[in-house]
């Protein structure tokens, strides 16, 4: 159970990095405002938190770290994102092919 906490530690480290590399500069379409990085970050990596605390626990008692690990996704699932103003419910922007043109699905 401590591997299996460790790699959940693991893919969280790797996401949250990722999630990191796209706060700064200009590599995502509608990007989070500043004064919102810090909430932002606490959603995300959070869980991590939660699995190096997972790992420990395993090593004294494997269902109360399953039982962790659960509840961080339980969490993820209901956590509620909130939505960019610009984009509505039903917005989608064409995708764009390899010089800027658009690729539709429907021909």
């Amino acid at each position: 159970m401590v591997l299996y906490a460790g790699v959940f530690l693991g893919m969280s480290i790797g996401f949250g990095a990722i999630f990191e590399w796209t706060l700064h500069g200009a590599r995502v379409y509608q990007p989070l405002p500043r004064e919102k990085h810090w909430a932002a970050r606490a959603r995300f990596v959070g869980g991590g938190l939660v699995y190096v605390v997972a790992v420990i626990v395993a090593t004294f008692n494997a269902v109360a770290a399953f039982v962790l690990i659960g509840l961080v996704a339980v969490y993820y699932i209901v956590e509620n994102t909130p939505a960019s103003p610009r984009a509505g419910p039903l917005s989608r922007r064409p995708a764009r092919g390899l010089k800027g043109t658009e690729m539709n699905s429907c021909h």
